[in-house]
């Protein structure tokens, strides 16, 4: 091979190693989207667990990968009034928080730092749904 057909195999190559770059994040995309489910669960006896739990502790439970091995952060009373705050293993810089106002109102939900990811949470029967939201939809009292 000739010296000068040198620089037109590498101008041949340009658009192959572009075309691969330009291709790479939305790969990486895809599986942020495949990492956070649209909806999941957790049974109302983990909830009961999260309540009365101290700071700083580690949850254990396998069996849900979303919350196994996340730190409980917070829980403060006053009155009336609870709020629980655990750092989640699962998702990055996001937060499960629940909130008690009084015996009849419960609200639970993950907010993000990076605003990555949002859920708000539902009692039925026996286990609570969470289900990915927007910003918005998330209210506290």
């Amino acid at each position: 091979m000739k010296i000068y057909h040198l620089p037109m195999l590498l101008l041949a190559l340009i658009p192959i190693a572009t075309a691969h770059a330009q291709n790479t994040p939305q790969k990486k995309q895809a599986s942020t989207r495949q990492k956070n489910p649209e909806s999941f669960t957790f049974s109302a006896s983990l909830f009961n667990k999260l309540v009365n739990l101290p700071v700083k502790a580690v949850i254990s439970e396998p069996s849900n990968k979303y919350l196994h091995k996340s730190t409980l952060l917070l829980n403060t009373k006053t009155g009336d009034m609870q709020l629980i705050k655990v750092k989640l293993a699962y998702f990055a810089k996001a937060y499960l928080m629940i909130q008690f106002s009084g015996t009849n109102s419960t609200q639970i939900f993950i907010v993000s730092d990076n605003k990555s990811v949002f859920y708000k949470g539902k009692q039925d029967k026996d286990v609570i749904i969470m289900t990915k939201c927007k910003e918005d939809d998330i209210v506290t009292e």
